[in-house]
């Protein structure tokens, strides 16, 4: 499941796991999305100028962390960016942003030791003017965090605690006016080994539980030996459970569409994208390793994930009402990120991050970076990936950086930009 996904991928990064050197973005002149039906979309005009800054400002500083540094581009009609604020502090992810430039997001612990020795992240809150604030429960200096996500309506955050597979704990957190964790809920996860959570899009929490490790594999002369997947509707202000079906087998990075139908990773052979009906049974079938599913649940972004690059792979986006397929891009992409109302998907190749607007049918570059003490090896290309959509439609981007722990292990996290988009 998506835990296990975000584990295998990691522990691939650090151990530069195989495929060759991806090639970068098409050619961004222009370009033009042909469906699975020969359907052809209009050619759209991508401009890829670089931007001009006008003005260069600091903020007055409250405290003794840096406040962000501004820079104005040249304001283009259409598609561009507009605004770029260099946020001055380096995170692991943003889990939410509000509309003024808050942000919840976890940060680098590289004096810890977390999952297999890692350095573990913990949530802190940014202001809009700089200042960072360690998230706090129950006096702990830090509060430390697994695999979090928050609620379509930006008022929770599930957290799921994993490692190599194996689950710890499911917590649901109340997040505050200023965008701080409270009233944690422990979920009931009794009896499970391995397992995965996630949010619906009306606001609930789905929950699959399995009572084994999905990485042993199975004995051939032995039907039953798969591990059963119990799935869980889970009331998110109560933390209550409820048993809602059984699936037949372990699925990885799973999520339940509001119609019933799943969508999940296929590692069998090589990487697929399924999409199956409720009980499992496959319907449709993608050659990809990674996916985001659009918050309306209407639209399916596909790819490989860099080190799975090879020259013949794309950046797909499915259309799940018609089943329509069309490339957005090509190279494989490291991550990639919704605005709440669906109308945008940022994805990155890695080295850069680009911007696709379902509406005017266009994508841009939001710019890359020069990775900081990332090692080149021919797998992984480090450099500017989108984190996450504000609300208010800002883009938060991270350009990588890469250290190593007090105890030697490897880790990467990203230096945060925000940027807004016409």
């Amino acid at each position: 499941m998506r835990l296990i996904v975000a584990a295998v991928s990691l522990a691939c990064l650090a151990a530069a796991c195989g495929g060759s050197e991806p090639d970068p973005m098409a050619d961004p002149g222009t370009t033009r999305l042909v469906f699975d039906d020969e359907t052809s979309v209009p050619e759209s005009t991508i401009d890829t100028s670089p931007s001009t800054a006008v003005t260069t400002s600091t903020a007055p500083t409250t405290t003794s962390t840096t406040a962000p540094v501004v820079t104005t581009a040249d304001n283009r009609p259409g598609f561009a960016v507009v605004t770029t604020i260099d946020r001055d502090v380096d995170v692991a992810t943003v889990v939410v942003a509000d509309s003024s430039g808050n942000i919840l997001a976890t940060l680098i612990d590289d004096e810890g030791v977390g999952c297999e020795g890692t350095a573990p992240h913990y949530y802190a809150t940014q202001g809009a003017d700089g200042t960072i604030s360690p998230v706090t429960i129950s006096e702990e200096p830090r509060l430390y965090t697994g695999f979090a996500v928050a609620s379509p309506s930006r008022t929770q955050v599930l957290d799921i605690a994993s490692c190599e597979g194996f689950l710890g704990s499911v917590t649901l957190y109340e997040l505050d006016g200023s965008l701080r964790l409270r009233s944690p809920i422990d979920i009931d996860i009794t009896g499970a080994v391995s397992g995965d959570a996630g949010w619906t899009a009306d606001g609930f929490v789905t929950m699959f539980l399995a009572a084994e490790y999905p990485g042993f594999a199975p004995d051939p002369d032995d039907s039953d030996s798969g591990p059963a997947v119990t799935e869980y509707l889970v009331n998110p202000r109560t933390g209550e459970r409820t048993r809602s079906g059984q699936l037949d087998e372990f699925y990885y990075g799973t999520t339940r569409l509001p119609d019933g139908r799943l969508i999940f990773v296929n590692y069998a052979e090589d990487p697929e994208v399924s999409v199956a009906a409720r009980n499992g049974s496959i319907e449709q079938v993608f050659p990809a390793s990674d996916y985001a599913v659009s918050p309306d649940a209407t639209k399916l972004l596909m790819w490989d994930s860099v080190f799975d690059a090879s020259p013949d792979i794309s950046i797909d986006l499915v259309d799940l009402e018609t089943g329509q397929r069309a490339t957005v891009g090509a190279g494989s992409s490291l991550r990639a990120v919704w605005n709440d109302d669906s109308t945008r998907v940022a994805f990155s190749n890695g080295l850069e991050t680009h911007v696709y607007d379902l509406n005017l049918d266009e994508w841009i570059s939001v710019g890359e970076a020069e990775p900081l003490g990332c090692e080149d090896d021919g797998y992984v290309v480090w450099g500017r990936v989108p984190l996450a959509f504000g609300p208010n439609g800002d883009l938060y981007v991270g350009d990588a950086l890469c250290g190593v722990s007090s105890d030697g292990f490897p880790f990467e996290h990203f230096a945060l930009h925000q940027i807004s988009l016409s």
